[in-house]
């Protein structure tokens, strides 16, 4: 029985030990480096936004942040609150209806033959009732709108298009 409390006690004070000794390093080992830096000369600043890397990566997010003034949608939103304007709420339930407007849509996503179109032309509303497909939203410019346009009209089964899609308005 003396010999496991001999030994428990030994260990109790190893661990004390050892405690110390890092405790005691690891401020020695501070002291030292703050030694060390005040010996050295000192260098250029290398704060994260004085390297040029830093410069651009701060201007990016930046340019990319979301806009500060929320964007004026009311005369399209005025638009839509029309009872003759057709919304998404709208779109035919028949399965030609669903396959072209999923055709459509996926088209102008994955870009189809080459084509990229912006983020704003991939969210326009495609709304499909008896094979005519409407197309309302804002795209980037009017070679996105004409290529949307040709992309439902080669679809099989579209009887009409009628494009109310408008071209984004430059910034001012």
């Amino acid at each position: 029985m003396t010999d496991s409390r001999h030994a428990r006690r030994t260990l109790y004070w190893t661990v004390v030990a050892i405690g110390l000794l890092l405790v005691t390093g690891c401020s020695t080992t501070k002291r030292n480096k703050q030694a060390a830096n005040a010996q050295q000369p000192q260098l250029a600043s290398t704060n994260r936004f004085d390297s040029s890397v830093a410069a651009e990566a701060q201007t990016t997010a930046r340019t990319n942040a979301a806009p500060t003034k929320a964007p004026d949608n009311t005369a399209h939103n005025k638009a839509d609150a029309q009872a003759d304007t057709l919304t998404p709420m709208d779109q035919g339930n028949s399965d030609l209806d669903r396959g072209i407007t999923q055709q459509l849509r996926k088209a102008i996503v994955m870009g189809k033959s080459g084509q990229r179109f912006s983020f704003s032309a991939k969210n326009i509303k495609i709304i499909t009732v008896n094979a005519e497909v409407t197309l309302r939203g804002v795209v980037a410019n009017d070679g996105e709108k004409t290529a949307i346009q040709s992309l439902a009209q080669q679809l099989s089964g579209v009887k009409k298009v009628n494009n109310q899609l408008d071209v984004k308005q430059a910034a001012r």
